[in-house]
């Protein structure tokens, strides 16, 4: 039995500005950075530990000691070159791509690296990514196709639920991000930390970098609701976003507006700040109908 926990720690308040709205689509990315900034206390307040999540983190414990560091992923699944998917609708383009490429034998492909959200996708399509990673908490096993997971890695924070550790068949992998919520933890249980600020797929994007990938594809990274759809393959809402409340535009591949919110709009300035302190490693988007990704290029994957 473990003979220590963690405690908790206070948070922050809000603020915003609603006439940003009305800048043009040249000054689009200051202004996202500028909401961003204004926005950032109180946006980090649901990473900050509460009652709730102390008592999550300490549950996972076990899990924590009993499974093996992130880090050790580079002894067996390096690659140079990695794809990463995420469940924007923009994924659904891409299925046949995608199965394609998996039916390779592993040595002569990408690691292909997929968010928790996208894996009932690409299972229905019968893709099956090398590794999952989760760190939401509000996920549940329902969301995996939980009974074909016996040959899929899990790379997971500690803040997810510990029904889907439990559930999980294949190898699990155990992880922190690099914000100050895991510093205690750490210390007391060194990890691999990732860079995450608020999506997933940020996690999944610098564990291929971690692997020594120095070319990473994304799929299905959109941060907006293209084709009138917040994901692939979720009924509207199912995931928390809901088309009809999208009230927050950016700019896609294309020049033009797409609807989406302030939360996708902030993970996806995220992403380039990432992408701009990776100079080494290049980035390619899929698809134009998703936000335009500033440090990606734009390549066309068809089957």
């Amino acid at each position: 039995m473990h003979q220590w926990s963690i405690n908790a720690h206070s948070c922050g308040r809000p603020g915003i500005t609603p006439d940003l709205v009305l800048t043009s689509n040249e000054n689009a990315i200051t202004r996202d950075l500028l909401v961003y900034e204004l926005n950032r206390h109180f946006a980090n307040q649901k990473h900050s530990i509460d009652d709730v999540l102390l008592a999550r983190l300490n549950a996972n414990i076990p899990n924590l000691l009993n499974d093996p560091n992130a880090s050790l992923l580079l002894n067996t699944h390096s690659n140079a070159n990695c794809i990463v998917i995420a469940s924007g609708p923009t994924l659904e383009d891409h299925y046949p791509y995608l199965f394609e490429l998996t039916q390779k034998t592993k040595s002569s492909r990408p690691l292909v690296i997929a968010v928790d959200t996208a894996f009932k996708a690409l299972f229905q399509h019968k893709v099956i990514p090398d590794i999952i990673v989760s760190i939401d908490p509000n996920i549940r096993p329902d969301h995996f196709p939980m009974e074909h997971t016996e040959n899929v890695i899990l790379v997971y924070f500690p803040k997810i639920n510990p029904l889907i550790l439990e559930q999980w068949k294949g190898p699990k992998y155990s992880a922190y991000s690099t914000g100050g919520l895991y510093d205690e933890l750490a210390a007391k249980l060194p990890k691999l930390r990732l860079f995450a600020n608020g999506s997933v797929v940020h996690p999944a994007i610098d564990l291929a970098v971690h692997l020594g990938a120095y070319q990473i594809s994304l799929f299905g990274c959109d941060f907006c609701y293209t084709n009138n759809k917040t994901h692939a393959f979720w009924p509207d809402g199912a995931l928390g976003p809901q088309i009809n409340n999208a009230k927050h535009w950016l700019i896609n591949g294309h020049g033009d507006r797409v609807p989406t919110d302030l939360n996708f709009r902030g993970y996806l300035r995220s992403l380039e700040q990432f992408i701009k302190s990776k100079p080494n490693v290049k980035f390619y988007q899929s698809s134009l109908d998703g936000a335009r990704i500033h440090g990606a290029q734009y390549k066309a994957f068809i089957k």
